[in-house]
């Protein structure tokens, strides 16, 4: 599950350094008398500039109850308004004085409201950016990104979070079944075999391309260019996606034949395309002169 921590998605500190909270939480003058204008009395002015500054650090609202005290005071502070000890900031956002300063906000900041509307263009940036990147970290800074230089708010954190993963699995599916539809069916039945036990084994072919390569020594090395050749018997292409980052495979014949055909195929591909650049990278640096050639 992806992590805020892994994102530029912006949260408030809970304890930021004196040129943090100068540069972020200080309001100018001309913030100090909008909200004095539009404000009933200190109480309600201090709500507003909590409001206010911590929005334009993240770019979202969020409830006063969630800004550290330490923020809140600096804030009433350098506006010269006394806490009294005695403020109710619990829903504060939610009473109508809070909804109308949030609108006031927007509009001071010329924000435009996550909606329906956002939420596609959210999409659509998330569609684009995995054309390009894989971690999802990635896709969710490209798409922050691009919300907030277009002065959209940014929706919760966990509303990228999901949209992100359907996005992600919808590019794997495609990228996948691509891959599946350019295999003949002799192909594929070649595949599918592999995971068969032959009568009276104990492992199917599935084990031995799963095989982690080991240490590069000479028999080793030997030994996994015969396994490359007995797959290249099999007729079995190596050429797929060579790049593409799937996780190791941990799974037995049984759990592989359980798996989607499309999702089985490219782990398989990947399997076969990795090992043996791994065994080469491993004895450029352990073995001699001699064996390098071996591998050219």
């Amino acid at each position: 599950m992806l992590t805020i921590q892994e994102t530029a998605y912006s949260r408030l500190k809970s304890n930021p350094t004196p040129k943090e909270l100068d540069k972020l939480f200080s309001p100018s003058l001309k913030e100090l008398n909008w909200t004095k204008a539009h404000s009933r009395n200190p109480s309600s002015q201090l709500n507003f500039l909590i409001l206010l500054k911590t929005f334009q650090c993240l770019n979202y609202f969020v409830p006063i109850t969630d800004v550290p005290l330490v923020i809140i005071k600096h804030i009433a502070r350098t506006s010269n308004i006394t806490l009294s000890g005695n403020e109710k900031w619990d829903s504060y956002h939610r009473t109508g004085t809070g909804k109308r300063q949030i609108t006031m906000i927007r509009n001071y900041r010329k924000a435009k409201v996550f909606d329906n509307q956002t939420r596609q263009i959210m999409l659509t940036a998330m569609e684009n950016a995995v054309l390009e990147k894989d971690a999802e970290s990635d896709i969710v800074n490209i798409t922050i990104d691009e919300l907030v230089n277009h002065s959209y708010e940014l929706p919760a954190f966990q509303t990228l979070v999901k949209s992100v993963d359907h996005i992600h699995s919808v590019a794997y599916r495609t990228l996948y079944k691509r891959v599946v539809d350019s295999l003949s069916n002799e192909e594929k039945e070649k595949t599918d075999t592999l995971f068969q036990q032959i009568d009276g084994a104990t492992y199917s072919d599935w084990y031995a391309i799963k095989r982690d390569p080991g240490r590069p020594t000479l028999e080793q090395i030997k030994t996994w260019i015969a396994r490359k050749n007995w797959i290249s018997d099999r007729q079995l292409g190596s050429n797929f996606f060579q790049n593409l980052l799937i996780p190791p495979a941990k799974l037995d014949g049984a759990r592989m034949k359980e798996l989607e055909q499309h999702k089985r195929l490219m782990i398989l591909e990947q399997c076969i395309s990795s090992e043996l650049p791994k065994l080469k990278i491993k004895q450029k640096k352990l073995l001699p002169q001699s064996l390098k050639r071996l591998l050219k």
